[in-house]
């Protein structure tokens, strides 16, 4: 497929695309699937995308039911703040566009090179994590999900987040590429949050296999335990985003560890345990934690303490268990 732009006309095989009231300014994307350039709306006084789809290797065409499934899906977050919106679809001489939301600034994996503060990072991820819980709750996926499907306008006052490229269909069946969206978003969760590759009980096989909803949950989990902290020297008032901190974990509090494990009951009792003999919280920790867990999903921490470490380990798989049984899949 030869594209090319004239005169403010995108030409496909020598071809002008029907779009009398867009002008085309300059391609600003391209990847496997489409290509992308900026737009003139000349009726609505707005710069636009145009996403052009383009055959997958070894395919002559593109896939319609892909291209339509794409944009129905996208249409029911229209609205939504963090979801790049698409405007119109059409197909033309057997070729698939659509314009949409125009989202400016750098992708995430731009953002992420220069180090911005923790505060930054902890703000996105809640972000990101509260809009795919959003989608999830529709059934959706959003198939595609990396550092460089996410765009940071960094001229924003609040440096504000948009995901595009939302339900990209299944290309692999739905079984691989669920397992594949499950693995884009556990490696996003770690490039967004590097120090969570040290916590045993979030970096390890069990949370990795879970399905794309269950691993947003376990990162809104640790999200909620990772707040960022402020330099020693500063107030919170005068304090700038900037120089906030990544959150001391030796500091946790033994009854936000246990929340996170009672509310979101995926995590390994054993890698918590690890957690805290690696963060130094010693015996007197280890209790502590299973007492207040024991006050939580038993009621009654009076056992001693051996019986009550097997009472609370057993009832935890069981809460776990049910909880997966549940779970959105």
């Amino acid at each position: 497929m030869n594209i090319e732009i004239r005169s403010g006309m995108l030409l496909i095989n020598n071809d002008a695309l029907p779009l009398p009231n867009h002008e085309i300014l300059e391609e600003i994307g391209k990847g496997k699937n489409a290509r992308v350039f900026s737009a003139y709306n000349k009726v609505q006084h707005r710069q636009e995308a145009l996403k052009v789809w383009c055959p997958r290797k070894d395919d002559t065409r593109v896939d319609e039911n892909r291209f339509y499934s794409e944009l129905r899906k996208n249409s029911q977050f229209t609205g939504n703040d963090s979801i790049a919106t698409i405007y119109t679809g059409d197909c033309w001489k057997d070729i698939y566009y659509c314009l949409m939301e125009y989202c400016p600034g750098v992708t995430l994996k731009e953002f992420l090179k220069h180090d911005p503060s923790w505060v930054y990072r902890w703000g996105f991820a809640r972000q990101i994590s509260d809009t795919l819980r959003s989608i999830y709750e529709k059934g959706i996926y959003h198939g595609d999900l990396h550092d460089r499907n996410i765009m940071i306008d960094i001229e924003n006052e609040h440096n504000s987040l948009k995901i595009l490229d939302l339900g990209t269909s299944i290309l692999s069946g739905q079984k691989m590429s669920h397992e594949r969206d499950a693995r884009l978003l556990f490696k996003l969760s770690l490039q967004l949050f590097p120090p969570l590759g040290r916590l045993a009980f979030y970096n390890n096989k069990e949370i990795q296999n879970l399905s794309s909803p269950l691993i947003n949950k376990a990162f809104r989990a640790v999200i909620n335990i990772s707040n960022p902290t402020i330099p020693p020297d500063q107030k919170h008032f005068d304090c700038p985003p900037s120089l906030y901190l990544p959150p001391d974990y030796r500091k946790l509090g033994i009854w936000h560890l246990v929340s996170m494990v009672v509310t979101t009951p995926v995590f390994s009792l054993g890698l918590i345990e690890k957690f805290l003999t690696d963060f130094e919280y010693g015996t007197d920790g280890r209790i502590a934690f299973y007492q207040e867990l024991c006050k939580r999903i038993v009621g009654d921490a009076s056992v001693n303490t051996a019986e009550m470490i097997n009472i609370v380990t057993e009832k935890y798989e069981q809460l776990s268990m049910e909880y997966l049984r549940k779970a959105i899949i």
